[in-house]
């Protein structure tokens, strides 16, 4: 383990006998010196005198309670002959170096979640030497207590509230880094990593932008993705490997498109797979017009070939092909998670920029169509994960036995007993991450409660009579968008070795300048012409700085100010000459241009909105029509209605946990449906979906039917 900011090895606390090899005999060495006692106590009156809110310092920890009884133990209480002698009653173990991963639903500052981890790669560090006995020094219990504040502020979604808490934890650090001896293993060096971590994260929140009501839904979208691409990683990080594995996962490195620097691959197999395999860039991956290519967001290819012949990666001896085929097929998919994530990043920049109801209206059915595909896609991939942990499960419980019935010879002469003991190893330390089928099902089910959430506002949204406000430059984004939405869905249908589908093309704007000239002439927009000559200055939005995309060619004609009510003596009266040099000023200056560029925004925005319109309306089926057919809908709605009854009834009587959550989802979109029916809308395919979902959750449920019997 290296600092990330000096590039040098983090050092290990040096094992040595805290009273000296002379008088140890006569001390227990689980007692503090009188240096450890005076560091704890600056510790405390460094913490107090803080300013960190009270909140934040409470703690169930007795090591820092300001009385000296609950905090210690004395050993030597009751002799007569011996020195009283201080032991901390709060015991630690290296069970309490690995640290636990904070919940993606509440999280707000991944950064700061991921230094709890950084945190406890150093503990383990750095006590890795160090007997039982010597476990519980004080600076053991500063980090700890600084991961439990890391975490607390991570959850918390008041950006103003930590940053300041930030600030004052940085001055903390520095206080214990003050009180730190820099010549005895490499505490000071890590506190000083912790203050530059903090110090960068403190500008990340200091520029977090508050979002609206869809965008947030969004947001909490994408984190609970997060949360399913981090559990499913996990599992990937520590199954099947033939060899031991770093304690901690990082899903983060996975994530990011430079890989960190490493001192050995092996101990990240997912790190050393994805390095091994080919990315591929399409349409997805450019991040702006001008084509950049951004690393994160491309298509990862893993051949079953390139896996196995990968250097630093390898599968424990006689795996079966499917089980590799699996483990492979889930690299892939955490590499689609990361591409789907893009492209809510940029649906999230489109919200920013162009604004919520014109994001809405313009592509509300392509964000419906888009969320059902990962509906459908976190569905089909969970197989994968599930076959690598089932199979992960079965090497371990045939590991143990083959660890019990090994041979005395083959202890000594072969590296069976070490592989097998790194392999347990692994296991040990993935128990400690929930990431049981149950926990992978209930991340699942969240993610499609957020998604149902999304899609709910989106149906709430169907009226297009919304006032918008938009400037021309967010056109190239709503392009990227729209071409990012068909890289994804088009490379979904690539692996399931489909026809890609054509892409739809959207004519520029500027050719729709014949429809838009007669308009120019009208005089009813005569009175903004002149609000924009009188006040140019007033356009100071973020929207109103961007480059503007040019709709027509400059115009050569001068506009003039609208007609306007006049008196007998204005009217009468000649008006003034201009000299040559006002009117060259005059021709200079930005207000007659911005009159012409404000004239023709005006009257071109309608206009590009309707033809966008009609645009994305050419794309849909020619046969949509055919959805509203009340006959074939009445039909359906039949048989829906007899099954969604049933299906309530063996869920009110079996109680099956997993469907507590997913039923009212299903009751209310069927409610939906009826309610667009007695509008005169007659969705078939929606009713017909509905069907079939019911049919897979009835065949489900009857599989408890047994179970339930025969107790």
């Amino acid at each position: 383990m290296r600092s990330k900011y000096h590039h040098v090895h983090y050092r290990a606390m040096p094992a040595q006998s805290r009273f000296g090899l002379i008088f140890g005999v006569l001390h227990n060495e689980e007692c503090y010196t009188a240096e450890e006692l005076q560091f704890r106590t600056r510790i405390l009156s460094a913490r107090a005198n803080s300013g960190l809110d009270a909140d934040l310092l409470q703690t169930s920890n007795s090591w820092f309670s300001t009385n000296e009884d609950s905090a210690f133990t004395n050993i030597n209480e009751n002799s007569w002959f011996f020195y009283p002698e201080y032991r901390p009653r709060e015991s630690l173990s290296t069970e309490d170096f690995h640290i636990s991963l904070v919940d993606n639903q509440r999280l707000n500052w991944p950064e700061l979640a991921t230094m709890t981890r950084t945190i406890g790669d150093y503990l383990l560090l750095r006590n890795s030497n160090l007997p039982a006995s010597h476990l519980n020094q004080p600076m053991n219990y500063v980090l700890l207590d600084i991961i439990r504040i890391l975490k607390r502020l991570s959850v918390t979604d008041n950006a103003e509230y930590v940053t300041k808490q930030l600030q004052l934890l940085h001055n903390y650090l520095r206080t214990v880094e003050i009180h730190t001896s820099a010549t005895v293993g490499s505490d000071r060096l890590f506190l000083s990593d912790c203050r530059l971590t903090i110090e960068h994260q403190q500008q990340t929140i200091e520029n977090e932008i508050h979002s609206r009501q869809l965008k947030t839904q969004i947001h909490q979208v994408q984190q609970q993705l997060n949360q399913v691409a981090e559990l499913r990683h996990t599992i990937l990080h520590f199954a099947l490997s033939d060899s031991a594995v770093n304690p901690h996962p990082y899903w983060e490195h996975f994530a990011t498109p430079t890989q960190p620097q490493l001192d050995s691959k092996k101990e990240f197999p997912t790190l050393a797979a994805k390095a091994c395999g080919t990315m591929r860039s399409d349409e997805l991956a450019k991040i702006n017009e001008e084509s950049a290519i951004n690393p994160q967001l491309n298509v990862l290819e893993l051949s079953a070939e390139t896996l196995s012949q990968c250097p630093d990666f390898k599968f424990v001896a006689a795996l079966p092909e499917a089980v590799q085929d699996a483990y492979r097929n889930s690299l892939i998919d955490l590499q689609e998670i990361l591409r789907f994530q893009g492209i809510l990043d940029q649906l999230l920049q489109l919200f920013d920029q162009a604004g919520e109801v014109f994001t809405i209206i313009q592509f509300r059915e392509q964000m419906l169509g888009l969320l059902k595909n990962i509906e459908q896609f976190i569905q089909h991939s969970q197989h994968n994960i599930m076959q690598v942990l089932e199979a992960n499960t079965n090497l371990y419980h045939q590991f143990i036995q083959a660890k019990q019935d090994l041979r005395w010879w083959e202890k000594m002469l072969t590296q069976r007993q070490e592989k097998m003991d790194n392999f347990i190893a692994n296991q040990d330390n993935l128990a400690r991450f929930d990431t049981t089928p149950a926990d992978l099902q209930m991340a699942n089910k969240e993610l499609l409660q957020q998604v149902n959430q999304v899609v709910n506002q989106l149906i709430q949204h169907a009226s297009e009579t919304s006032q918008l406000q938009l400037v021309s430059s967010t056109r190239e984004m709503v392009e990227q968008l729209m071409n990012s939405m068909h890289a994804w869905i088009g490379r979904q249908y690539e692996l399931k070795g489909l026809p890609i589908p054509e892409k739809p093309q959207l004519n520029p704007i500027a050719e729709k300048r014949g429809l838009d000239t007669p308009k120019t002439e009208q005089p009813t927009y005569s009175h903004h012409q002149k609000l924009i000559i009188k006040e140019p200055t007033a356009l100071t939005s973020s929207t109103s700085k961007l480059t503007p995309f040019q709709f027509w060619s400059q115009p050569q004609v001068t506009y003039l100010p609208a007609p306007r009510p006049c008196n007998s003596l204005s009217c009468n009266a000649t008006p003034p000459m201009l000299s040559a040099a006002e009117n060259n000023a005059g021709n200079s200056t930005a207000p007659m241009l911005y009159a012409g560029v404000a004239l023709g925004f005006l009257v071109l925005l309608p206009l590009s909105i309707l033809a966008l319109k009609l645009l994305y309306d050419s794309w849909q089926p020619s046969a949509q029509n055919s959805n509203y057919e009340a006959s074939d809908f009445e039909a359906i709605k039949i048989k829906t209605a007899d099954l969604l009854s049933l299906v309530n009834n063996l869920q009110d009587t079996l109680k099956v946990e997993e469907y507590n959550y997913s039923l009212p989802f299903v009751n209310e979109e069927y409610n939906h449906l009826i309610g667009k029916a007695g509008k005169g809308q007659f969705d078939v395919s929606g009713m017909q979906s509905l069907h079939d979902e019911l049919v897979e959750i009835h065949q489900d449920l009857s599989l408890y039917m047994p179970q339930t019997l025969t107790h």
